[in-house]
């Protein structure tokens, strides 16, 4: 954005489209994912579900870089991986 003369000009704001592809992309995919695996409604599916949660929240507790990267990740978008 800071290289354009003119921020609404179309070769700019075609650069900052190209830019956020990536992350809107990976946006939807992870949405996509977790919208997914919310579905279905059988009893061992929701345990399934259900632990695999709690675990994936427990690790991020425990583990303090795995949490800097994803809360980074997903404040930042992709300017965030190293």
């Amino acid at each position: 954005m800071r290289e354009g003369r003119d921020p609404g000009g179309a070769a700019t704001l075609a650069r900052y489209a190209a830019s956020r592809r990536l992350d809107a992309q990976a946006t939807i995919r992870v949405t996509d994912l977790l919208a997914g695996a919310f579905l279905g409604s059988g009893r061992l599916g929701r345990a399934a579900r259900g632990v695999l949660l709690a675990a994936v929240l427990t690790s991020l507790d425990i583990f303090p870089a795995p949490r800097r990267f994803f809360a980074r990740r997903m404040i930042y978008g992709p300017s965030a991986l190293p």
